[in-house]
């Protein structure tokens, strides 16, 4: 893009029009700029919301069970170590 709005214009809408139309409406544009080592950064980003798919339901649970399994490890290799240094 070398800086024209009519450029920028047709970006957003290219952007809008991959986004499934039936959730096109509640797409929302956040642009936020701050200082980085003295330069300025600006960042654009585009979001809207959709619910969640089946696939991606049953992905998450999975993820969160294996990260409760691994906190449910660990909990219980301290709680023994624990008890090997002070005793039941």
């Amino acid at each position: 893009m070398d800086g024209k709005l009519s450029d920028a214009i047709d970006l957003l809408r290219d952007e809008l029009l991959s986004i499934p139309e039936s959730y096109q409406a509640s797409a929302t544009l956040d642009i936020s700029s701050h200082l980085e080592y003295g330069d300025a950064v600006t960042e654009i980003s585009i979001s809207y919301y959709r619910p969640e798919t089946d696939a991606e339901l049953s992905a998450r649970q999975a993820a969160a069970n294996i990260l409760a399994k691994q906190d449910e490890d660990r909990q219980r290799a301290e709680y023994e170590r624990l008890r090997a240094k002070f005793g039941a």
